[in-house]
């Protein structure tokens, strides 16, 4: 009886491992704080997203370099166009005010670099201002992928590890563009999306959006400032913000000590009777 409840037990921890080692998700829209909420104001300084100057561009506008979000032409927290940002005529997309907290993955908001640098030229050549993200993961076995939608003012291009997913042409900003893509042809890659098998890294992964300004648009306040938006996920092996704590060992190592146990045991039940 005692050789059975061990055999239960093996069999339990053995189930619960490969449930602890399958795949999760991580919302990583821009325009959220730390504490998970969708930041209402103008100005307010993501959590996770950071950005980076272009050429002639000014220094980031919050602490640690991250990003600036960035209510845009269209509306602001009083309701008027952002005297900072380019009002060419058509609102960026998703450029409204509304309470929206994690884990859903149906809102983001605009960032930038630095919404009041008006300098002149700011980020029009290259290297252009992008933001960025570092994201962790575990593992690559298991499809990792990323699902979302992207824009950038007034273009832009969206990378994943150094690698171009896609870009965006002047007057793409109205619209979410689809980003879907996969290590594996598997899950929503199956029929849709790109296939990437060496994109994704176990460990540190960044993803980032260039956005680079018309030359020859100027802006009502004189500056040429732009910004980028994210909207989506990224489902994989232990996707996190913070690298892991210590080495996680791997799960087809804790499957051959399982089934050792559970081996030995069953000899040691056979020896009990010879």
């Amino acid at each position: 009886m005692r050789f059975i409840s061990r055999l239960l037990l093996a069999a339990v921890v053995l189930m619960s491992v490969s449930a602890a080692f399958g795949t999760s998700t991580l919302v990583v829209s821009t325009g959220f704080n730390g504490s998970g909420n969708l930041i209402q104001s103008d100005h307010g300084c993501d959590a996770h997203w950071t950005a980076t100057p272009g050429t002639s561009a000014n220094a980031d506008f919050c602490a640690s370099s991250f990003a600036e979000v960035v209510l845009g032409p269209s509306v602001t927290s009083a309701g008027s166009a952002d005297p900072d940002f380019d009002a060419i005529g058509s609102p960026w997309v998703n450029d409204t005010l509304g309470p929206c907290s994690l884990p859903t993955a149906t809102c983001s908001m605009w960032e930038t670099v630095n919404a009041a640098d008006t300098t002149d030229n700011a980020g029009k050549s290259s290297p252009y201002s992008y933001i960025s993200l570092n994201f962790y993961l575990t593992d690559t076995n298991n499809n990792p992928y990323i699902n979302g939608g992207w824009a950038a003012s007034e273009m832009g291009a969206i990378f994943l590890n150094g690698n171009q997913i896609t870009s965006s042409t002047f007057g793409q900003w109205t619209a979410l563009a689809n980003v879907l893509v996969c290590a594996q042809a598997l899950g929503p890659c199956a029929s849709a999306g790109s296939v990437e098998p060496t994109w994704f890294n176990t460990g540190l992964n960044t993803l980032k959006i260039i956005f680079e300004p018309d030359i020859g648009v100027d802006s009502t306040s004189g500056g040429v400032q732009d910004g980028a938006i994210f909207q989506g996920s990224i489902t994989g092996d232990g996707p996190s913000f913070s690298p892991p704590a210590g080495p996680t060992p791997e799960p087809g190592s804790l499957l051959l000590v399982l089934a050792g146990l559970g081996g030995g045991l069953l000899w040691r039940r056979r020896s009990s009777r010879a």
